[in-house]
């Protein structure tokens, strides 16, 4: 070494200098790498860390590979290059022969990388590098080779004889010499247009049919017929030839296609064969320089209209055939060239707001005229106002709220919104990576069409949180629950591991506990990603966990901006959590992330035009960088205005058989396996080719399954499907999903898709009948077990989209039309039923007809008769038929008029217990029907200790169905209260609203407990905090637009008013229940004539009000709840008091206190009797 150092007269210091020289490379490099070995040093390295041995590696790998392969390892091994190879010692005798023989290794590469371009079919688009090429190496024949084949093949034939004889003047003018053999045989087959030199072109892969965005020009020359006329034919036809050529020459420049010539009109198209970033930018250019041209057009200057629109087309194409494009961008651009001005273009809406920023153009009748294209300019100009930051404070938040989490041990929900790609679950991952040592983390994913299938994210989460996926595999998360047989039962349920009738609501409490069990041991970071999809009960549910979720819990959730227009309230001061919003990256923090995601150093020009373009977007930076890895010569345009240019670019360089395997998957969804995909094609090199596509950077594996890097990749393949292979791959989808008895909210979707694909394109009726058929049916079980949890709006979606498919399912009509009346979809609940009641099955008619009539009973007055009427026909002919179901509904409706309007609470509980029945029967929880038996018990003519009785004995049938237990317990809370037991009775009240809660069920919380409450503090003479309670449930009805149900509350409010003196308040409310009830709505006169009898009296219309007081009485006799029929002789007896006849008072108080007692409501009976004189009580 010193010899090759210092010569043959080395420095006395050589020695001591070189070992200098190594102790300082080995602190540079490592000391384990630069070893002693006699004579001298040995330098052991990776090959892998070596460029030589990886140039060498990458090209020896290419040979024989697949053009599409062998390109771009080619191109990986030239990019490897930083200039001349040994540089530095270009002049060191050691290091001329390898330079040499480097030099020579790279241009041999170049050659063969060219071939497998040409051999792709990019013919037009290697002319500019090839003529670089041959002016750096005018003596390398190859190249001149290749620069003649690629000008033939791209159409330019004349050009490519002209490179010949360029070739042979140079050679002729350096060496003396004729051109090689090579040379002379392919100028010949040039001339002879040899069909073998297009061989290359046509066998490469053929491309398939597929959907594009892309930019179409429309050129037409004005006024041709006057100018045919004129001219001679000949003379003619070489003028539009000339014309043609002028236009061709820019738009095969700036990228375009010349799709076809239509008389004197070019078409052309932008996006085809490749897709560029660009585009749109590229088409104005071309259009430009094409009116530019043919305004010194050589014979005189020619007149033409150009017109550009940018759209969604179907590309077709194969080899040996013209290219066909079809698409309303098409149509649209040949319409705005008939009204471009003369010598003008004309830009669609579309087009200019890719390129708003290169042009200045004007507005004119819905387009835009272009007026110049600004040189040097890119399509999107850089916002430099816009804020940029950091991570390192967001992730700051997060690990602090965390930390309150833990410390507090109350679950916390925290939002991370952003624009897509903007890096919310690069933050999310950053976190997981610091907590993932301490806590347990669970990722849940909501997809992008998983309308309906709301738990499927809590699914994901169970499946990872559970040692197998199995009801004994969740109940092992429980080991020291009390209630882990019932929270294990409701998760398995809700994850559709076990298939049985759940309370509605429970699901809510169940993922509670089962959450909290699992943060016993240490704490749980639930991440939820892509919630701007959920559906709204799973975002209810993310609320409910903030608000009730004990133990050291964080839900982290990650969302576009989309939430917050669905979800206004999210995140704001009514909700459980708040939103950390992420703004773009500083070009610093880019950069940083550029070389944190580079494998090797990045090349700083490169980096540099990264930083630039991404636009502080993360994902715009990182597949940037990908796209810059994978093709190192490529010029890094500015990225369009959404990242779908910018992916539909990469994925257009993707060998067809890698973008078959990643739109097969796009079709599975964002995460796949290799078995899914076999299930749309069987593929021998499936695991080939998600390995080349995990390379990329395009999905990630996730255990036994992948994931598509970015749900933007999965959108962006997805669209680029043509619908004729949509349908039929949304069919495999699902037949395989089916076969591995997926979700049927998922099958489902899969041959709805595939109908309304098929359907669209006309396809043949028998395969898109079976279509909707299987469809149907899976999405309707899915609703049916949806609305029996009380999913209403999961209910609702999947059922919609049942009836939809199939029309004359009219159970399902049914069931969404009740779904919807829940909803509060009225209008909507009436048209569907409507269409079910003319089902020709008399079954299903007549349940139609119940839910219509139950419908109008609650919008229109003097409509129950109607419900009674026809749910009393019902019944006996349903009990014939075995209609649990509708068995069920009918019994509930009966109730419904015999309690809710006629008071006659007997008929009630015996409907509501035969409803219960047939809801155990049907397979759906009785809780709605123990509501109504509650309400029985505490209005009707049963005494106070056989209903109680009666609700323990309810409370021990329905163990573990909280829902029921919720319904029974208020109830129970109020007849307790009768007896004088308050407290106990408000401590029952407060356990059915925590269960309500709990539950998420706001009804039950508000108005149930509410009413049951009022009545309670009445008993306690605490009248205002029975009209806080009361208020609170009119609120509520008044907001779900619940008139009926406003008569009553707002009566029993005014009777609370009344006994506070607010005489004024009083009247306002009995007024509304007036104007709120029905002609044959007793309950809700019973609620309002009392008090307002009392305020008449108030007033000294005396005669007036006792007529009504006594109209209320002859109302109630005609029911058998002795509490109301009390309550209206009470308010009788004020009146007669008022009028001064205390005799007849305290007549009708002592019968309404025998009927108290008769009650057993020893609370109004001691009440009541302590409004007569002694004297009276003494005789």
């Amino acid at each position: 070494m010193i010899d090759e150092v210092w010569g043959p007269e080395p420095a006395k210091t050589a020695a001591a200098s070189l070992q200098n020289y190594v102790s300082r490379l080995r602190k540079t490099i490592g000391t384990d790498l630069l070893v002693s070995q006699p004579p001298g040093y040995v330098l052991r390295v990776d090959p892998e860390r070596f460029d030589l041995a990886r140039f060498e590696r990458l090209t020896t790998e290419a040979r024989g590979a697949e053009p599409r392969e062998r390109s771009d390892k080619l191109r990986a091994a030239l990019a490897l290059w930083r200039g001349g190879a040994l540089e530095d010692l270009a002049y060191e005798p050691f290091a001329r022969d390898e330079i040499g023989r480097l030099e020579e290794a790279r241009l041999a590469a170049l050659e063969e990388r060219i071939d497998a371009d040409l051999e792709l079919g990019s013919a037009g688009a290697l002319v500019g590098e090839l003529e670089g090429l041959v002016e750096e190496q005018p003596l390398r024949e190859r190249f001149r080779a290749q620069l003649m084949l690629a000008l033939y093949r791209a159409g330019r034939q004349a050009e490519a004889l002209e490179a010949y004889q360029e070739a042979r003047r140079v050679l002729m003018d350096e060496l003396g010499l004729e051109p090689s053999e090579e040379l002379r045989s392919l100028q010949q087959s040039i001339l002879q247009q040899d069909t073998a030199l297009g061989i290359a072109a046509a066998t490469t892969i053929e491309r398939g049919p597929d959907r594009r965005t892309v930019t179409v020009l429309f050129c037409d020359l004005v006024d041709s017929t006057r100018l045919a006329a004129e001219l001679d034919p000949e003379v003619y036809r070489g003028l539009i030839s000339r014309y043609f050529e002028t236009v061709r020459e820019p738009i095969e420049r700036h990228g375009g296609t010349v799709e076809k010539f239509i008389g004197d009109a070019v078409m052309a198209v932008f996006g085809v064969p490749a897709i560029h970033e660009d585009d749109a930018l590229r088409a104005v250019r071309a259009a430009r320089e094409a009116q530019d041209a043919l305004a010194d057009f050589p014979d005189g200057a020619l007149e033409a209209r150009i017109g550009l629109s940018t759209g969604e087309v179907h590309v077709l194409s194969s080899p040996g055939q013209d290219l066909h494009v079809s698409g309303a961008a098409a149509s649209v651009a040949s319409q705005l060239e008939a009204c471009a001005p003369v010598g003008g273009v004309l830009l669609s809406d579309e087009t200019y707001e890719l390129v708003r920023d290169a042009v200045r153009a004007e507005p004119i009748d819905g387009a835009w005229r272009l007026d110049e294209v600004l040189a040097d300019s890119p399509a999107y100009a850089r916002r430099l106002d816009a804020p940029l930051v950091g991570r390192e404070r967001e992730l700051e938040r997060l690990r602090g709220v965390y930390a309150n989490a833990c410390a507090d041990k109350h679950c916390r929900v925290v939002t991370v919104v952003g624009e897509a790609g903007i890096g919310k679950t690069r933050l999310a991952r950053e976190l997981v990576k610091a907590l993932r040592e301490e806590a347990r983390v669970l990722v849940g994913r909501c997809v992008s069409y998983g309308e309906g299938a709301t738990y499927l994210p809590i699914a994901e989460i169970v499946r990872q949180a559970a040692a197998e996926h199995s009801l004994a595999g969740i109940r092992a998360l429980l080991p020291e629950e009390e209630d882990a047989d019932a929270v294990a039962q409701r998760v398995a349920e809700l994850i559709g591991i076990v298939e049985s009738p759940a309370a509605p609501g429970e699901t809510f409490w169940a993922v509670r506990r089962l959450l909290e069990a699992i943060a016993r041991d240490r704490p749980v970071l639930v991440a939820l990603d892509d919630i701007h999809w959920a559906e709204p009960t799973l975002l209810d549910l993310v609320e409910y966990l903030g608000e009730w979720g004990e133990g050291p819990i964080l839900v982290v959730c990650l969302a576009r901006r989309d939430l917050l227009e669905t979800r206004a309230g999210w995140g704001g001061p009514t909700s459980t959590g708040f939103v950390v919003e992420l703004e773009p990256l500083s070009p610093a923090a880019v950069g940083m992330l550029v070389q944190q995601l580079a494998d090797e150093p990045v090349d700083p020009q490169v980096q540099e035009a990264i930083v630039e373009h991404a636009d502080g977007n993360a994902l715009f930076a990182e597949q940037l960088l990908a796209a810059a890895l994978e093709m190192p010569d490529l010029m890094l345009g500015k990225p369009p205005s959404t990242l779908e240019a910018l992916l539909a670019s990469r994925l257009d360089r993707l060998d067809p058989r890698e973008l078959g395997v990643l739109r097969r998957a796009a079709v599975i969804g964002r995460s796949f396996s290799p078995a899914e995909l076999d299930d749309l094609a069987p593929e021998t090199d499936t695991e080939r080719h998600l390995a080349r596509l995990t390379e990329r950077g395009l999905v990630d594996p996730l255990d036994d399954r992948f994931r598509f890097h970015h749900i933007l990749v999965r959108d962006v393949t997805y669209r680029s499907i043509p619908k004729a292979e949509r349908w039929e791959l949304h069919e495999l989808a699902g037949r395989g999903l089916d076969r591995r008895d997926g979700a049927e909210e998922l099958v489902g979707y899969h041959f709805e898709q595939a109908f309304l694909y098929l359907k669209e394109l006309s396809g043949p009726e028998e395969p898109a009948r079976r279509l909707a058929q299987e469809g149907g049916e899976r999405l309707g079980r899915a609703g049916i077990r949806a609305w029996k949890r009380a999913d209403a709006p999961a209910a609702v979606n999947l059922l919609s989209r049942a009836v939809k498919l199939l029309p004359n399912a009219y159970e399902f009509q049914c069931e969404l039309g009740t779904a919807l009346r829940a909803s509060n979809e009225v209008d909507r609940a009436e048209s569907v039923l409507l269409e079910a009641a003319e089902a020709s099955e008399p079954v299903t008619q007549l349940r139609a007809q119940i839910e219509l009539a139950f419908v109008r009973s609650l919008r229109e007055p003097d409509r129950v008769g109607d419900l009674l009427e026809v749910a009393s026909v019902a019944i006996p002919i349903l009990e014939a038929a075995a209609d649990d179901r509708a068995l069920g509904r009918a019994w509930l409706c009966v109730g419904h008029v015999r309690g809710g309007f006629y008071c006659e609470y007997a008929a009630l509980e015996e409907a509501s217990i035969r409803a219960a029945e047939h809801y155990k029967r049907a397979g759906w929880s009785p809780s709605t029907a123990l509501d109504n038996l509650g309400t029985a018990l505490f209005y009707g003519p049963k005494t106070v200790e056989t209903a109680v009785a009666q609700c323990v004995q309810l409370l021990l049938e329905h163990e573990g169905d909280r829902a029921s237990e919720a319904n029974i317990v208020a109830w129970q809370g109020g007849l307790e209260a009768m007896r004088g037991r308050f407290d106990r009775g408000r401590g029952m009240v407060a356990r059915a609203r925590a269960i309500y809660q709990e539950l998420g069920l706001e009804s039950g919380a508000v108005d149930v407990c509410g009413r049951v409450l009022a009545a309670i503090e009445m008993l306690a003479v605490r009248p205002d905090r029975a009209a806080e309670a009361l208020r609170a449930c009119c609120e509520l009805v008044q907001r779900l637009r619940q008139t009926p149900l406003l008569a009553t509350r707002a009566g029993a409010l005014a009777a609370a008013l009344y006994e506070q003196k607010r005489y004024g308040e009083a009247e306002t409310w009995t007024d509304l229940a007036r104007r709120s009830a029905g002609a044959d709505d007793l309950d809700a006169a019973l609620s309002w004539q009392p008090t307002q009898a009392r305020l008449l009296a108030r007033r000294g219309a005396l005669v007036e009000a006792e007529q009504l007081a006594r109209a209320a009485v002859e109302s109630v006799r005609r029911t058998d709840s002795l509490n109301r029929y009390a309550d209206c002789l009470l308010a009788l007896a004020d009146i007669l008091r008022i009028a001064g006849d205390e005799a007849k008072a305290s007549t009708v108080t002592q019968e309404a206190i025998r009927l108290y007692e008769g009650k057993g409501n020893l609370v109004s009976a001691k009440q009541a009797r302590a409004s007569i004189p002694d004297a009276v009580l003494t005789e």
